[in-house]
Parts: structure tokens; C-alpha cells; sequence
């Protein structure tokens, strides 16, 4: 929430980029209603992010008025987003803020005050870092810098990663030893075998379960739809980014 609308597309960026779903509000006497209908639809809110502005105390109050609910609606942290030299911070506590950032915040700051909110099981934990979870990963892409870069950021994060260099020897090094490995990042445009083929030859050998990720340069939606069509699960946009990566990675592990 994010009273005047200051914030709101920043925010809502760093939280999309992780692929966190987000509901935007810019009139603080909107939480409760909207926290309240989330619950009773089946599909409650996990956190609560509230821009504290100096003018009023609207913000804390909504604040305050979640902890006073008690029982599964005050379950989700409530953390006050506040430029210093705005911050009140005895009035912030009282409220029963969790924390407060400092505003302009961090993309990694926010990642890693989240990750100790929701804990490592979350999205967070692996944005971080977190190698509680690393995943056996085969990537195939023929683009030595791209494999360079995205085998750094797996590797950072805890996870192991196996390389082939077009589709053909994806299909054979998956197929031969399925059990090796949780995911596969295809790049979409590769010689001998596109990723869209080796990702179909994947599927008809019955592997259905393995979550299978392309890697593409092309943005536009018939691209993604061409993707999903072949048998893919997802797709990651190129020029590859941690965040981007990251994300993907930790929405489908465990999916297979």
C-alpha cells in the first residue's frame, strides 16, 4: 500500500521480477477490506508492504488496525516502507510494524528483509542465495556468455549445473540419465536442434514431469505462446538477470 502512488510501480517492479503476485493500494482504509476479502476468498495475503508518508497516520493506523484483527488476518508481516527523516519510529511500533525500510529501498534489501520474514522456503530464499534448496539443473544454449553468466548465478545460489550446447545433445544427456537432474533452461534458438524440438522430443519420450524452462530473446506474447505449445513451462526473457533467473528457477523446484 502505498498512499499517493509514489512508490507503487517501483515496488510493484521488485516484487514482479520475483514473480510475487501483488495487489496495489493507494488509500490506506483499503487494507483491511482488501486483507479481510483475500482471506475469505481462499487465497489470503502473505505480506503486507506500507509506505509511511510524515502528513498523517492513516498508514499506521491501517497498521494497527491488522494486529487488532487477531487469528489468520494479522498472520502475514506488516513492513513499513518510511524515508528517515520521516520515520516515527515510536508510532511505527506501536502499530506493530514488523520492520521498517528505508525508502529509496534496494531490490536486494527488500529480497533479503523478506527472506527472514517469510523464511527460506519462500521465492526469497533462493534470490539470496539460499543453497538449502539447490536444484541439478541442465542448461543447453549455444551462446558461450550466456552460458557463462547464467551457470554463475546458479552455482552462486547453491544449485549444480550440467551443459549442452544445442538441442540434440540436451535430448540425449536428459534422456540418458533423467533422474540426474530437476529442471532444464533451454535456450529456444539453437544448430542441429532448436529448443522447441528438443523440448518436444523430451515430452514424447513420456518425461512430462521435469519442469522445462526456455530461455528466449523474443518478448512478444506469441513467442511465450509458442513455448508453452512445444511443452515448456515457463520462459525466462533474455538478457538473462539474477533476479529473472532466480525466480524462475525457485518457482518450479520441487514441481517434478
Amino acid at each position: 500500500m502505498d498512499e499517493g502512488g509514489a512508490y507503487l510501480e517501483k515496488l510493484s517492479g521488485m516484487l514482479d521480477a520475483a514473480r510475487v503476485k501483488t495487489v496495489t493500494l493507494t488509500n490506506p482504509l483499503e487494507v483491511v477490506p482488501t486483507l479481510k476479502r483475500a482471506e475469505e476468498m481462499g487465497n489470503p495475503l502473505q505480506l503486507l508492504l506500507i509506505t509511511l508518508p510524515s502528513h498523517d497516520s492513516k498508514s499506521y493506523d491501517a497498521a494497527a488496525e491488522v494486529r487488532r484483527l487477531g487469528g489468520a488476518y494479522a498472520r502475514p508481516p506488516v513492513v513499513g516502507l518510511s524515508r528517515v527523516t520521516e520515520l516515527d519510529a515510536i508510532k511505527s511500533e506501536k502499530a506493530g510494524f514488523d520492520t521498517v525500510l528505508s525508502l529509496p529501498v534496494r531490490s536486494r534489501t527488500l529480497y533479503e528483509t523478506l527472506l527472514n520474514l517469510l523464511g527460506r522456503g519462500s521465492v526469497f530464499g533462493s534470490l539470496s542465495g539460499d543453497s538449502a534448496q539447490g536444484l541439478s539443473i541442465l542448461l543447453a544454449d549455444d551462446d558461450r556468455a550466456t552460458m557463462k553468466l547464467t551457470r554463475y548465478l546458479l552455482t552462486k545460489a547453491g544449485h549444480t549445473v550440467e551443459e549442452a550446447k544445442n538441442g540434440t545433445e540436451a535430448v540425449r544427456r536428459f534422456t540418458g540419465s533423467p533422474g540426474a537432474f530437476d529442471l532444464i533452461l533451454m535456450d529456444v534458438e539453437m544448430p542441429e536442434m532448436d529448443g522447441y524440438e528438443a523440448t518436444q522430443a523430451i515430452r514424447e519420450r513420456g518425461f512430462e514431469e521435469v519442469p522445462i524452462i526456455a530461455l528466449t530473446a523474443h518478448a512478444q506474447q506469441e513467442d511465450h505462446d509458442r513455448c508453452l505449445k512445444a511443452g515448456m513451462n515457463d520462459f525466462i526473457t533474455k538478457p538473462i538477470t539474477q533476479v529473472n533467473l532466480l525466480a524462475a528457477v525457485a518457482k518450479w523446484s520441487g514441481k517434478r
